[in-house]
């Protein structure tokens, strides 16, 4: 069986996998259906790298439906619903793509839940690669030291806890539905010292001055 090197391991068909933040099909999970290796005769890209199929037709919510109806609407410039854009049949690059076979039921239905959760699944995955075995964390340069605040539920009450000397990956978006329909949040994607990451939104985070 035909297998090929990704972000975490190796994949072959049949494994589950979650891609990158940063690919044009962002934050979707999917399983490999089909791997052409570099060489091969069948292959109908010029890509480097071998490449994936991958069917991305998975059981989102309506939430994450409405966002991945967004993102390829800004990508193609117009309207597009979930019927019109063609995920079960994606050639992908392996340096795109996260292993996440073997996941529990009750985790993937939460990273298909949002795209804020699927990019804190894939930072979670990434930080335990950089992290070296006596459990420091490798240097990351570019990311840029935050504190802040941010809200859980605890026993559940929602309560805010505060931090110090977190990490600020990115801008992401969090959406509330309510009666007449869902809102979107700007948020930040935020790495603590213990390595959780969480969600905070612009007015409870500061950046931090780097010194010297």
């Amino acid at each position: 069986m035909v297998k090929t090197k990704c972000i975490n391991g190796y994949i072959t068909a049949g494994d589950i996998v979650l891609s990158t933040v940063d690919d044009d099909y962002p934050c979707l999970v999917g399983r490999v259906f089909r791997i052409e290796p570099v060489g091969s005769p069948d292959r109908v890209t010029e890509n480097e790298t071998d490449d994936v199929y991958v069917d991305f037709d998975s059981d989102y919510s309506v939430e994450r439906i409405r966002e991945i109806e967004k993102t390829f609407s800004g990508f193609y410039d117009e309207a597009k619903t979930i019927d019109d854009i063609d995920l079960d049949s994606v050639i992908m690059s392996p340096d795109c793509l996260i292993r996440i076979t073997g996941i529990d039921d009750e985790k993937l239905d939460w990273i298909c839940e949002s795209e804020t959760n699927a990019i804190i699944y894939g930072y979670r995955v990434l930080r335990e690669l950089v992290d070296n075995p006596g459990g420091e964390s490798v240097e990351r340069p570019g990311m840029r030291p935050v504190r802040g605040s941010y809200w859980t539920a605890v026993d559940g009450v929602r309560k805010e806890v505060a931090f110090e000397n977190g990490l600020f990956h990115m801008w992401g978006s969090e959406s509330t539905e309510y009666e007449n329909g869902a809102v979107a949040d700007t948020v930040a994607i935020v790495e603590l010292p213990d390595g959780a990451v969480r969600t905070v939104y612009p007015n409870n985070l500061s950046f931090i001055q780097a010194e010297g």
